[in-house]
């Protein structure tokens, strides 16, 4: 049987992680599932700084509504309830068109060399700038 135990949500030590991973698979050029933890480490950082917001979550767990990839959370979070606290966070989370529009968990299950290398420095790029506006700090994710 399957351990079905609940381990705490610890979002910025998540993001941390598939942020590291995606880095060591991005630099031995295994860049489709770099991809995939570039945007779950971009979710996890959202959901980092939504966790500590009043509002998002209840008895140190996010509120299921939010339990989503980054692809639909993104549509999902309220921008000026953050404002104050994450500032650049709340002005990346407002791009238009988002930069994980084009990112799913279900490129999980695709062939190698489906994803163009572009395609993936974008969501690269993107998941830097929000694990720095989440407030995670630089030298967790080095």
């Amino acid at each position: 049987m399957a351990n079905l135990q609940k381990f705490p949500e610890d979002y910025p030590a998540a993001a941390t992680r598939h942020w590291r991973d995606a880095e060591l698979l991005w630099s031995h050029q295994r860049q489709e599932n770099a991809d995939q933890l570039y945007g779950i480490a971009a979710e996890c950082a959202v959901k980092a700084a939504l966790s500590s917001l009043p509002g998002y979550s209840a008895q140190a767990c996010l509120h299921d509504k939010y339990k989503l990839h980054i692809d639909k959370l993104w549509d999902q979070v309220h921008v000026h309830n953050m404002q104050k606290s994450f500032p650049g966070l709340s002005a990346l989370l407002r791009l238009d068109p988002p930069p994980f529009g084009d990112w799913t968990i279900g490129q999980r299950y695709a062939a190698d060399a489906c994803l163009a290398r572009d395609a993936v420095e974008a969501h690269r790029k993107a998941a830097r700038r929000l694990l720095g506006a989440a407030l995670i700090s630089e030298e967790r994710t080095r």
